[in-house]
């Protein structure tokens, strides 16, 4: 049972930065030690040298006191508690909303409310489903509800206001689109009896506060809201259809207090005011922006090119950017402190846990001409997966019993910790976002041989072996470009860099065109587009446009451009971006019961590339590994087939063979005319690149875990350091 987990600021780091621990332990531990380690082997296979570990002398290493440490969870936008609102006697609230999950809980649009003082106004729907309108002074409620349940997935005009000369407080609620048969539109009246004590709350939109000085929210919205205004008197309701657009009519300038526009400046977190105030609003936890609003109506796909088809925000209840917890620790990193891949180590007398962290070198002072580049863009993109506990067909995909271990029964029961972006949010809209602020309980050592532990398996052979390198990471070779690898000869992959960003393509791109050398050491990898927040480390967005595997969702119509970046979204080969280009393979199939082994071709015997098998007696290698125990072909594998997608001059060197049947059930290449032309396999090939560069390529995630078979001492293992010794030379 895990009773301690933890999370860093960030993932990538330099010698003399500072790095924030973030760490929470269960109600009955006191406390939990801390000791920084540098890895070497993260799995405890017998095959290999074991699990291994290096301390480092760090002044942090020590006790601390535990404690249980809350996540923030749910999206909303808050605009603070400025005089303006103070001011307020009489006012009109509307929006356009989109109920995306109506359940027995209250969900707030539009508030200015405490729910443990009970005093302030919201507009929101309550445990029936229905729109109400709320009003408090601390000592009584005034509640309206519409009386009519909301549709979900409908757009509705909601307004509500308080007269407070009269007293009367009003809400209605219309349909945009009628449906026959169904009497959802409701416009009422009533004596309040209160007047309601708002002072010093803060106005949120998609959620309402817990009490007045707290920065906590409650009673998130799931679903689209889109216009959201706030006006000083009661509005008519010409006045109030005028509202929905922008710019303001002139003569509504003095009585609207807030104009929210969401189409506007959708990368920044701030919400523009549209009002003569300039009461912007802040953005927490991240809800997903670039849907289409009330006004869309198929025109415009690209959000950028018509903003008012896409000024909604869809808010969910289990969004989470950012855990919030505190920090327990901060370290320094030493100046001269290596480059590689390390944890915090946290013990609490019950359970440890392990923090990763990625320690890059300083520019100018690396210490090899090899890198290895750190897949974190796909360590996010599956961070805190659940496909064991809600993907159906799972086991038939293994073709075996899932093993369920703490970190799995962990996230089963930690929600709030959110999920991949496999998964959908409660109200089955896609998860879009990834976040490294917030554990990642798949991030780990002795974790399921997939992404992180599976990648660690080639750091372990470099380690063993007795290379020098440095790791870099998929968010620095995006930020950086190619500048990042100049210093480099060769750079190595893991088992599975699945996710990549244009950036990090054009780099790698650039770096094997004048003169660096790839080895891709994996399968499956560089096929789908993935942005990085350009103002926020470690957020990823990625969006399934062309088919969505296992349980993750596509996205609604209209929505395939990344608001990070108005990328449109999905696999680079429907981009003009196939991963062959860059590895000389297509992504084939996947099947995750046992590998299989390769079988050397009539080519590989050239002179030009046997060097590849030097020391290699038998024509058939690889028939072993830890994947399944079948052999260093296996779970995603890719192949060559030829063609204008594919760079001249490439020498297939070996191919796999006698895959079982679930492997050849699942065929995921979408060229036309060639998906069944021969049994599905991986590819190993080498080729040329202009000024001396070259590309290696393996097509299999399990070939990193055959290095360590044998300890070392094994085909596999010999082929990779042949290919490695000549390139970084």
């Amino acid at each position: 049972m895990k009773t301690i987990v933890g999370y860093t600021d960030r993932l990538s780091v330099m010698p003399g930065e500072t790095l924030h621990f973030m760490v929470s332990c269960e109600a009955d531990v006191a406390t939990y030690r801390a000791d920084i380690v540098r890895f070497g082997s993260t799995d405890d296979n017998p095959w290999g040298r074991g699990f291994l570990e290096h301390p480092v002398d760090a002044e942090v290493n020590r006790e601390y006191p535990a404690r249980r440490q809350e996540t923030e969870i749910g999206s909303y936008m808050d605009a603070g508690c400025n005089p303006t609102f103070d001011a307020l006697e009489s006012f009109s609230i509307q929006a356009m909303i989109w109920p995306t999950l109506i359940e027995a809980r209250e969900q707030a649009m539009l508030s200015r409310w405490s729910e443990c003082e009970q005093r302030g106004f919201a507009l929101y729907v309550n445990r029936s489903g229905e729109l109400a309108l709320k009003l408090g002074d601390g000592s009584a409620i005034h509640d309206l509800p519409s009386g009519k349940v909301l549709r979900e997935r409908a757009w509705y005009a909601v307004t509500a206001s308080f007269d407070a000369v009269t007293g009367k407080a009003s809400l209605s609620q219309t349909p945009v689109v009628a449906e026959s048969g169904v009497d959802d539109a409701a416009d009422l009246t009533s004596d309040a009896r209160l007047v309601p004590d708002h002072t010093g709350l803060r106005v949120l939109v998609g959620a309402w506060g817990t009490h007045s000085g707290s920065e906590a929210a409650s009673a998130h919205f799931n679903g689209r809201i889109d216009s959201p205004r706030l006006a000083c008197r009661v509005l008519n309701a010409s006045e109030r259809s005028a509202l929905w657009y922008l710019p303001l009519r002139h003569d509504l300038h003095g009585s609207v207090v807030a104009a929210w526009d969401f189409g506007r400046d959708q990368q920044s977190k701030r919400v523009q005011d549209a009002s003569a105030n300039r009461l912007d609003g802040i953005l927490h936890n991240l809800p997903a922006r670039g849907v289409t609003g009330w006004r869309w109506d198929g025109t415009e796909q690209d959000y950028r090119r018509s903003p008012d088809h896409y000024s909604a925000i869809h808010f969910h209840d289990d969004d989470v950017s950012d855990a919030g917890w505190s920090c327990d620790f901060a370290w320094q990193l030493p100046d001269d402190l290596p480059s590689g891949v390390y944890a915090a180590r946290l013990h609490d007398g019950n359970d440890d846990e392990h923090v990763v962290f990625f320690v890059r070198p300083v520019a100018g002072k690396t210490r090899s001409r090899i890198a290895f580049l750190a897949s974190t863009a796909t360590y996010l993109a599956y961070a805190n997966d659940r496909l064991f506990d809600e993907f159906t067909g799972y086991e038939v995909e293994l073709g075996t019993a899932w093993t369920f271990g703490p970190e799995d029964l962990y996230l089963a029961e930690h929600r709030e910790l959110g999920s991949s972006t496999y998964h959908a949010h409660r109200d089955a809209s896609p998860i879009f976002y990834s976040s490294a602020r917030r554990p990642m309980l798949n991030i780990r050592p002795r974790s399921v041989l997939w992404t992180f532990n599976g990648d660690m398996m080639v750091l372990d052979w470099l380690e063993a072996c007795g290379y020098e390198f440095d790791v870099i990471t998929d968010e620095d070779l995006h930020r950086e470009g190619v500048s990042l690898l100049t210093p480099y000869r060769v750079v190595l992959t893991g088992g599975h860099p699945e996710y990549a960003s244009r950036q990090m393509l054009d780099a790698l791109d650039s770096f094997t065109g004048s003169g660096g050398r790839l080895m891709y050491l994996g399968g499956n990898g560089f096929v789908h587009c993935v942005a990085f927040h350009p103002e926020q480390p470690g957020l990823l967005e990625r969006r399934w446009v062309h088919g969505a595997p296992r349980s993750a969702s596509l996205p609604g119509p209209g929505e395939a451009y990344y608001h990070f970046t108005g990328e449109f979204g999905g696999r680079w080969r429907r981009l003009g971006r196939p991963e062959s280009r860059l590895t000389g393979l297509d992504f084939c199939t996947s099947g995750f019961d046992t590998g299989a082994p390769y079988r050397r071709s009539a080519e590989s015997f050239e002179p030009s590339v046997s060097w590849v098998f030097d020391g290699v007696a038998e024509e058939v290698f690889g028939d072993f590994g830890l994947a399944g125990g079948g052999g260093a072909a296996g779970q995603e594998v890719d192949w060559h087939l030829g063609g204008p997608d594919y760079p001249s001059g490439v020498t297939v060197l070996a191919s796999s063979e006698n895959h079982t049947w679930i492997m050849q059930q699942d065929a995921s290449n979408e060229n036309l005319g060639t998906r069944n032309a021969r049994e599905h396999h991986a590819d190993m090939v080498i080729f040329e690149r202009p000024n001396c560069g070259a590309v290696f390529s393996v097509g299999s995630i399990s070939w990193p875990q055959s290095l360590s078979f044998n300890f070392y001492d094994n085909d596999v293992s010999r082929i990779t350091r042949n290919v490695l010794d000549r390139f970084h030379k």
